[in-house]
This record gives structure tokens, C-alpha cells and sequence, in this order.
């Protein structure tokens, strides 16, 4: 027992000592990185475990109709550019003998691609679940799945699975209860407010 504590100390000792490392060669990079990949996980827990509130919905329906469908600058694209710029720009401050200015060249040029990238991709899947008023409307009385927790009445949205035209549609979501539904739990869709479905669980 105290040989495997050894040996998990001496790992842990010169893993710590390999992120000092990291921090000391390139702090910007380093607390850009981490940071935003903490703050981008914790918000998937968040959503994953307690729903999403309308103030900090990255996946609200959009006019598809307007210029103001594609939204380039969000706090979801804001995170990803901070994290492929921090990861990157650590990675050649490491790893190559290049200016600084060429790296942060790179990395800019990296972060803002893929924040480029990730905002087409989730246009892409709002248009891909894009369900009409009229198309809404019919869903009442049909059931669903939850996608993500549904919190109590009044405390914000959550995401449910519908069959809608054939496909498969997730569709934002708000409790007729008082207590949250969990993800993966079949409900009943009761009604329709402002495009989002009003749900039930089914007991």
C-alpha cells in the first residue's frame, strides 16, 4: 500500500511540476486556456443538471428569415476562440522556438476560425430542429423525452425530444409542475407558449 501511495505521490509530483512548467513558459496562454475550459465545462454541467435559463440559452430559436440568424459573437463562440487560442498558443510556446508575435499570429488565427466554424455548425443544428407555430401547435397532446432537465414551473427551460415531420426534433421546454423533470423522462406536451412547449410528466 505505501509502495502504490509512493508512486502516486512521485506522479502527481511531476505532474504538478509539468503544469508549473506549462504556466511559467506561456502564463497568457496558459490562464486563457484553463480558464475558459473550466467556465465551458461548468456550463455544460449547469445545463445538463439544472436546464437552461432564457438569460443564457446559446440555443434559443432564431428568425431564419433575417441577417440576425447567424450570431458569430456569443458567450458559447467567446469560450471556444479563448480555448483554441490558449491551447494552441501554449502548444507552440512549448513545444517550438518561434517569436511571440508569430504564435500569437497563429493562435488568433486559430481561435477565430473555430469560432467561426462552431457558430455555422449550431446554426446548422437550430435550423436541423427548426419546428414551425403551426408545426407546435399539432404536438399537443403527443408525448416526448427529455433531452435536458426540465427545472419547476417558472424557473427557466429545458430541452425535450419530439417526433416531429418525420424526424426527430429537440425543442425547448417548460414545466407544468412544480418539481423538475429529469433528462430522459417521458412527458406529455399540455400546451404552447411563446414557441415553447409546455410539458407534463407522465406518472
Amino acid at each position: 500500500m505505501t509502495v502504490y501511495g509512493n508512486d502516486f505521490s512521485e506522479g502527481f509530483k511531476v505532474f504538478m511540476k509539468s503544469w508549473v512548467e506549462l504556466y511559467k513558459n506561456a502564463p497568457i496562454y496558459f490562464l486563457m486556456a484553463s480558464i475558459s475550459t473550466i467556465v465551458y465545462f461548468l456550463k455544460l454541467l449547469c445545463f445538463s443538471f439544472f436546464g437552461a435559463s432564457k438569460d443564457f440559452d446559446f440555443d434559443q430559436d432564431h428568425d431564419f428569415g433575417s441577417e440576425a440568424s447567424f450570431k458569430l459573437l456569443t458567450i458559447q463562440t467567446l469560450l471556444i476562440f479563448l480555448m483554441s487560442m490558449g491551447w494552441l498558443g501554449l502548444a507552440l510556446s512549448n513545444e517550438l522556438s518561434l517569436s511571440r508575435e508569430f504564435i500569437a499570429f497563429v493562435a488568433i488565427s486559430f481561435g477565430i476560425g473555430m469560432m467561426i466554424f462552431v457558430a455555422f455548425i449550431a446554426k446548422g443544428l437550430v435550423q436541423l430542429n427548426q419546428v414551425s407555430s403551426m408545426d407546435r401547435s399539432a404536438l399537443i397532446g403527443e408525448r416526448g423525452r427529455t433531452y435536458l432537465i426540465v427545472p419547476p414551473q417558472g424557473s427557466g427551460e429545458g430541452r425535450v425530444e419530439v417526433i416531429s415531420a418525420g424526424g426527430k426534433k429537440i425543442l425547448p421546454a417548460m414545466n407544468a409542475g412544480l418539481e423538475s423533470i429529469p433528462s430522459f423522462v417521458e412527458v406529455e406536451i399540455i400546451g404552447i407558449e411563446k414557441n415553447c412547449l409546455i410539458v407534463k410528466k407522465i406518472l
